[in-house]
């Protein structure tokens, strides 16, 4: 399968290919030989990620043709009530942050356009749902929930449009603690067990970018997230959260990829990394549509490189989660 060409701006993202001219050579997911295998698209449709953030360039030309779903949270006048609003090709007034737009390219960007970059499911399908308000958790409730099951929010979509891959990295305010709020974790729950008909939705996660316990937060704490940290290309650990919850780290210091205004840019963060690792979940689901949430998370895991020269026990290590993850070996024929 040729994988070219790849777009002007490929040479610029090591998290895809780093040939050792930034960092140390082959700190990147490897997704050069995945994509040889699969690039996001299953053997009846494509994979569909669902990338919730507060808002997203839906028109950014490395984005637009992959996006086929979505929609926003409006709020009235008292800033109470929120009413969903579809998303439509060409549409006007849809949020735009250019943090949603990155992640987006992070997992989607596509591929046979001579232009930009690419994410790591080139061929996937994105829904884009913006939460203009990230601090209402009942909204960001709403929005994991229409993902899973679009008929929630919308009379004209059917489950048939729901996502495959949840990525996110939004949550409470700075001033509030990371609890888990009932209406939160009875979404988290619905999407990965009920979704997908029931072989339940891989729920991707960023995790703190400071170094603190992820048990200090209720939310990437849950058993259904899968909590995502960052690496950098020297293939460590950037300093993001560590702790038994981490599942496994991805390229996130210092990624390129697309942003708002249909510019291109570097940025560092585990938004960026969670965003990188659900499109590596979406190249394993093109290859195994039929697994369970389970089942995938346990090849995600099964498939990481043990990298930064420190002692695994039982396969984890506190910083680094079960490792680095790697695209090439996750779409492996088993």
């Amino acid at each position: 399968m040729n994988v070219k060409p790849l777009g002007s701006g490929f040479k610029e993202q090591w998290q895809h290919r780093n040939d050792g001219s930034r960092g140390v050579k082959g700190s990147d997911i490897h997704s050069m030989k995945a994509w040889k295998v699969t690039r996001g698209r299953g053997p009846h449709r494509p994979v569909r990620i669902a990338v919730i953030d507060t808002g997203m360039q839906i028109d950014h030309p490395d984005l637009e043709e992959g996006i086929i779903g979505g929609g926003y949270f409006t709020s009235d006048d008292c800033g109470t009530n929120f009413n969903f609003v579809r998303y439509q090709p060409g549409m006007t007034g849809f949020p735009d942050n250019s943090h949603g737009t990155f992640c987006m390219g992070m997992a989607g960007a596509r591929m046979n356009n001579d232009i930009g970059v690419c994410g790591s499911a080139p061929e996937s399908e994105m829904i884009a749902i913006a939460c203009n308000k990230v601090g209402d958790i009942t909204t960001l409730a709403r929005a994991i929930t229409y993902a899973a099951d679009p008929r929630c929010e919308d009379s004209e979509a059917s489950l048939d449009d729901g996502a495959d891959i949840i990525a996110c990295s939004l949550g409470p305010g700075s001033k509030e603690n990371w609890e888990l709020p009932s209406i939160l974790d009875q979404a988290i729950t619905f999407a990965a067990t009920k979704g997908r008909k029931g072989l339940g939705i891989p729920i991707f996660w960023a995790i703190d970018n400071n170094y603190r316990p992820i048990e200090d937060d209720k939310l990437c704490s849950h058993e259904y997230v899968i909590a995502v940290g960052k690496s950098n290309y020297y293939d460590q650990s950037d300093g993001s959260a560590f702790g038994d919850k981490l599942e496994f780290l991805a390229p996130g210091a210092n990624v390129y990829s697309t942003r708002s205004k249909g510019r291109y840019g570097s940025g560092s963060g585990t938004s960026y990394a969670a965003s990188l690792a659900a499109g590596v979940g979406a190249l394993v689901l093109a290859r195994h549509p039929d697994w369970t949430r389970q089942e995938v998370l346990d090849r995600l895991r099964g498939s990481c490189d043990r990298v930064g020269g420190v002692r695994y026990r039982a396969g984890r290590h506190h910083d680094y989660g079960y490792g680095r993850i790697n695209a090439a070996k996750a779409v492996e024929i088993s």
